[in-house]
């Protein structure tokens, strides 16, 4: 427990008081961090839909026509057009959130 506490003292992360839940300690939406929060949800949104496309192929992750598009459309496109582009471009449909939902089990 001390290696814990001395580490945590040099950073600006708090411990949960015991006794306490983590919702009660939940400071995101109120010190200006609700927007990048909320992007953390976003990115597991679309990378789960398109995860879904190696997910329902026969050869899985390793299925090389599906990996050579999502190079092709995702990564050697980088910043040079809309995120929303390349993902489009790589499921050939508009991004959805169904396969988020799956994950969360809704």
């Amino acid at each position: 427990m001390l290696i814990i506490q001395t580490q945590l003292s040099k950073t600006s992360i708090s411990l949960i008081p015991e006794g306490s839940s983590f919702v009660t300690n939940f400071k995101h939406p109120f010190i200006g961090y609700d927007g990048r929060y909320y992007g953390y949800a976003w990115s597991d949104s679309l990378a789960a839909d398109m995860a879904s496309l190696f997910e329902t192929s026969t050869r899985g992750f390793l299925n090389p026509e599906i990996g050579l598009r999502l190079r092709k459309e995702v990564y050697e496109m980088g910043a040079s057009r809309d995120v929303t582009e390349s993902v489009r471009g790589f499921l050939g449909r508009n991004s959805n959130h169904s396969a988020f939902n799956r994950k969360l089990g809704i």
